[in-house]
């Protein structure tokens, strides 16, 4: 039986982290599904704190946090986030 993406267990985190890697002029899409095609269902801006529950690999090329910080909750690439010292 196929798992969607997003229905996948993937691996904990429950940790805080920080978007990085984002010009001071943009912003990192927050998406629906673990998927740079997926509908867009928020935005976080440079350096903003999050909270990551759990990640998944796709098509082991790279992983999708699920994320929430502000009004934002939902999936981004792992490459723009950094984890913050507890």
């Amino acid at each position: 039986m196929f798992t969607p993406p997003a229905m996948a267990r993937g691996y904990p985190v429950e940790l805080r982290a920080q978007v990085t890697g984002v010009a001071q002029d943009d912003h990192l899409n927050v998406r629906r599904w673990p998927a740079h095609y997926s509908r867009q269902v928020g935005q976080l801006p440079p350096h903003a704190a999050v909270w990551v529950e759990r990640c998944i690999e796709v098509d082991n090329s790279s992983d999708w946090c699920l994320v929430a910080g502000g009004r934002a909750y939902g999936w981004v690439n792992s490459r723009f986030l950094a984890v913050l010292p507890h």
